[in-house]
């Protein structure tokens, strides 16, 4: 072979008068490259100047493929392996540590091919099964098949392998190649280790021999579940990290908790170990462990994800909040159920689907507060009827706490708008209460704080418009009643209201208002507080004359309130209203 440069580092060349030899060790060990391959002596060599060549009693051809050949009697000389003959009596090996068991008339050969310009190790034969197989090996029951065996010196053919063996009664493994060096031989394929969403690229299974004995090591594997709720979790590539035995596999990682879609912020990293057997799959989170959420630290109690019908369910951890204010214990529960935004002030979770519509938690840390908000948009029954739809919030910080509630409800089939507030809060919760309850007919007491409850509820009973003449009048009448409840004071107040209002004018394209515009409001009130009966009314009428920008308005007021505990208050006055 005129192309092949085998560049072998025999050793010193001795000259002298009469002769001149290469200089070694006969019992050292000599190897050179062959394009791809490599080849080793195992029994010492020799030169023999007779034959001007290097005589190689044994050695071993490292394919790098997986199968490995001995080799008897080679010649090398400096243009070709020539004469002596490759010993295949005691069969291919893999990394010299087990042999491959031939098919039965299955005869291996070693030549070089001149119509390709390789060496060539192949076997030929006939057979409707395997060329060969390696049978016994450590942690499969599987055997190791072959169906052929073809291998250039340029390794630019692969050996023909295909088959799903499972290791360790648990991981399923496609074994679609196979590597080998001095010592060892590896096996690679895609794995399935029956985790849901689990992403990893190859699975490496080694052998060595120790003790005369062969060896299974799982190399580290890569990747990771995908799991519930924008959480996904990352194995760790340490091999201390991971394990495979006997119906178990386990295996330290990072638990990264992605914001939401469209949200900012940073990932939330807490690492974790996951445990997989036959029949359970479950990620804990360790502990102790210390993590950063914004510019607070948590110390971590205890925390698990754990997958059932292959899904997984959500991330659940428990945490020790360094700051002070929430409670004596300061520990925060987390349930990981749409993703969590984290910045510098405070940890968000918005966008969680509940049985009860979508909910949004926020830890402030500047306040110390935790502020949830649930947007109701499917019926919620309670006993005394239900919630149709609104918006509840509530919030914990070092003020005490408050539940509050705005929408609609439905109460004996007839629907109203409701509302809430309930709580012992000592601080100022005006504007809070304020936006929350605003749609009322009525004006609601100052909350300075809270000790108790508010209740309102109210029902329209006409709300329409109707032609009179040439104007459109908008008429609106109905009809609640509230509870205000204030443990702290031990006041108590019940009362009723109505309204009615009535609106009207005409507009002219292009020139705006023309005409009267009037509008007239009139309710009354009873209320029980605090041993006092009251009765409260107001009436008001509002009439505007104008035209194309000039206008002139009347408002007069009147007012009247009789109370059991006070002489009869009644106001009559130009200007001012009783719409809030």
């Amino acid at each position: 072979n005129p192309s092949l440069d085998l560049k072998i580092n025999a050793g010193e060349i001795q000259i002298t008068k009469e002769n001149m030899d290469l200089v070694h060790n006969p019992n050292s060990q000599l190897s050179f490259d062959l394009e791809k391959w490599k080849v080793v002596s195992t029994n010492g060599w020799t030169f023999d100047k007779t034959r001007d060549a290097i005589v190689i009693p044994r050695g071993t051809i490292f394919t790098g493929l997986g199968v490995d050949a001995g080799i008897k009697g080679l010649n090398v000389r400096p243009d070709a392996l020539r004469e002596g003959k490759i010993d295949f009596n005691k069969g291919l090996s893999l990394g010299g540590i087990t042999t491959l068991q031939l098919a039965s008339g299955m005869k291996p050969k070693f030549n070089y091919d001149a119509g390709v310009g390789h060496y060539r190790i192949s076997m030929v034969g006939t057979t409707n099964g395997p060329v060969g197989w390696v049978n016994n090996l450590p942690a499969t029951p599987d055997r190791l098949e072959f169906t052929s065996i073809g291998m250039l010196s340029d390794n630019s053919t692969v050996l023909s392998l295909g088959k799903t063996m499972r290791f360790h009664n648990l991981m399923d493994v496609y074994v679609d190649q196979i590597m080998s060096g001095e010592g060892f031989f590896r096996l690679a394929g895609m794995p399935d280790l029956g985790i849901p969403n689990f992403v990893a690229t190859r699975a490496e299974m080694t052998y060595t021999k120790e003790n005369g004995k062969l060896k299974f090591r799982l190399e580290p594997l890569s990747g990771g579940p995908d799991c519930n709720a924008n959480v996904s979790f990352t194995l760790e590539q340490i091999r201390s990290s991971q394990s495979l035995t006997n119906k178990l596999y386990t295996s330290y990682g990072t638990f990264y908790v992605k914001p939401p879609p469209g949200k900012g912020g940073d990932r939330i990293q807490i690492r974790g170990f996951l445990h997989k057997t036959p029949s359970e799959c479950y990620i804990d989170v360790v502990t102790p462990q210390t993590i950063n959420l914004g510019k607070e630290k948590f110390d971590l109690i205890e925390g698990r994800i754990s997958a059932t019908n292959n899904d997984w369910g959500d991330l659940n951890f428990t945490a020790h909040t360094h700051s002070t204010g929430l409670d004596n214990s300061n520990v925060l529960a987390f349930n990981v159920h749409g993703g969590i935004e984290v910045n510098g002030d405070n940890i968000k979770a918005d966008n969680i689907d509940t049985p009860l519509g979508s909910l949004t938690i926020s830890y402030i840390f500047a306040e110390k507060a935790l502020v949830g908000i649930l947007t109701i948009n499917k019926p919620i029954m309670l006993g005394f009827g239900t919630l149709n739809s609104g918006t509840m919030a509530t919030r914990f910080d070092p003020h005490g706490f408050y539940l509050g509630f705005t929408g609609n409800v439905t109460i004996l089939s007839d629907k109203y708008d409701g509302g809430f507030l309930m709580g012992v809060y000592d601080a100022d919760l005006n504007d809070v209460a304020q936006p929350m309850l605003t749609n009322f007919e009525t004006n609601i007491p100052s909350f300075s704080s809270l000790h108790g409850f508010y209740v309102i509820g109210q029902r329209s009973v006409v709300d329409e418009t109707f032609p009179l003449l040439i104007i459109n009048v908008l008429a609106k009448a109905g009809y609640g009643a509230f509870v205000h409840l204030d443990y702290a004071q031990g006041s108590f107040s019940v009362g009723g209201y109505g309204y009615a209002r009535m609106t009207g004018g005409v507009n002219v394209t292009g020139c705006g208002f023309v005409g009267v515009k009037q509008e007239a409001y009139a309710d009354v009130v009873g209320k029980y507080e605090n041993k006092n009966l009251s009765i409260s009314t107001c009436q008001s009428v509002s009439t505007c004359v104008g035209a194309c920008g000039l206008e002139g308005c009347i408002d007069i007021l009147s007012r009247m309130k009789v109370s059991t505990n006070s002489a009869p208050d009644i106001t009559l006055q130009l200007g001012g209203n009783c719409v809030k």
